[in-house]
C-alpha cells in the first residue's frame, strides 16, 4: 500500500490471512514511533486534514481485512492519499478483476490513479509496512525507497523481506517476531482496550477509541528512549495495558458511547 501526504509516500501490500481490527492500532502506532525518532519533519495537520508538505506519512497494511481495518484508521488519523496492492499490483478503479469490497476501496483511496507492481510503487516511498506474505515485495524494491526509509514487514513467520537482505539500507526495520527488533504484536492493544471499553460499558469502540488506544501505546515509549531499534514498547511492558484502558475510557465518554460513569 502506498500512502502520500505532501509528497511523503508509504507502501505496503496486502494480508491475505484475516487479522482482527484491533491490530490496526499498531500499525499506526508503531509508524508514528518511527516517525518521531527517525523522522526529519513530524506530522502536522496544515493541510487537507493530513500533514503539511514534506511531512512524513505514516502507514498501513494491504488490501485484506486487516488492510481495509488500517486504511480506514488512517484516514481517521488524517493520511490523505492510500493506495491499495494485491498480488496483482496497485488497486484502482480502472482495474476489471476487482469485486465489490475491493472497488469499494478503490474509490476511497489511490487519488493519484498509481498502477503498476508492488515494487514500483515502493520506489521514493519513505515507509513500507507489509502484511502480506514472504517475497511480497524485493530487497532491490526496498532499496529504491527513499532515504533513512522505515520498513515494517509483517509477515509471519517469514517476514516480506528480511532484515539480514536490506541491513544498512533503511533507517528503522520492524517485523511480528519476537527475535528481531521492534516486535509488532497485537498484544500491546487487545488487554487495554477491552479493559478500558468495559469499565465504561461503552456500545462499541469507535475511531476516537482507536486512535486514542495507538496514541497511549506510542506515549508509553518516552521521547528520550526512541531509537531506531526501539519504537514500540516490549510487550512485557506492565504500563502500556493501563495507559490503553485509561486512554479508551476516557475517549468513549467523549464521544458518548460510554454507559457508565468513568473515574480517572
Amino acid at each position: 500500500m502506498l500512502v502520500a501526504q505532501g509528497g511523503a509516500k508509504v507502501y505496503a501490500p496486502p494480508r491475505r490471512a484475516r487479522v482482527p481490527r484491533l491490530a490496526s492500532f499498531l500499525v499506526v502506532l508503531s509508524s508514528y514511533g518511527c516517525l518521531l525518532a527517525c523522522g526529519d519533519n513530524p506530522p502536522s495537520s496544515d493541510q487537507t486534514g493530513g500533514s503539511g508538505a514534506g511531512a512524513t506519512a505514516a502507514g498501513t497494511a494491504g488490501v485484506g481485512a486487516a488492510g481495509i481495518a488500517v486504511t480506514k484508521t488512517l484516514l481517521a488519523a488524517g493520511v490523505t492519499d492510500i493506495v491499495g496492492c494485491d498480488r496483482h499490483g496497485v488497486v484502482h478503479a480502472g482495474r476489471a478483476d476487482l469485486g465489490d469490497v475491493k472497488r469499494e476501496y478503490a474509490a476511497l483511496t489511490n487519488p493519484r490513479g498509481l498502477t503498476g507492481t508492488a515494487d514500483v510503487a515502493l520506489a521514493g516511498a519513505d515507509v513500507f509496512i507489509g502484511l502480506s506474505a514472504p517475497g511480497a515485495v524485493s530487497a532491490d524494491g526496498i532499496r529504491t525507497m527513499a532515504n533513512d526509509a522505515i520498513v515494517f514487514a509483517m509477515a509471519n513467520p517469514t517476514p516480506e523481506v528480511l532484515p539480514e537482505e536490506i541491513e544498512g539500507d533503511v533507517a528503522v526495520f520492524a517485523t511480528g517476531r519476537s527475535d528481531y527488533p521492534n516486535q509488532i504484536n497485537n498484544v500491546l492493544a487487545f488487554p487495554g482496550i477491552f479493559r478500558g471499553a468495559l469499565d465504561v460499558r461503552a456500545s462499541t469502540i469507535n475511531e476516537e477509541m482507536e486512535l486514542a488506544a495507538a496514541h497511549a501505546i506510542a506515549a508509553v515509549v518516552d521521547t528520550g528512549q526512541l531509537a531506531a531499534d526501539y519504537v514500540i514498547p516490549s510487550v512485557f511492558n506492565k504500563e502500556v495495558a493501563p495507559a490503553v484502558a485509561h486512554a479508551v475510557s476516557e475517549a468513549a465518554v467523549r464521544t458518548g458511547v460510554a454507559r457508565r460513569e468513568w473515574r480517572s
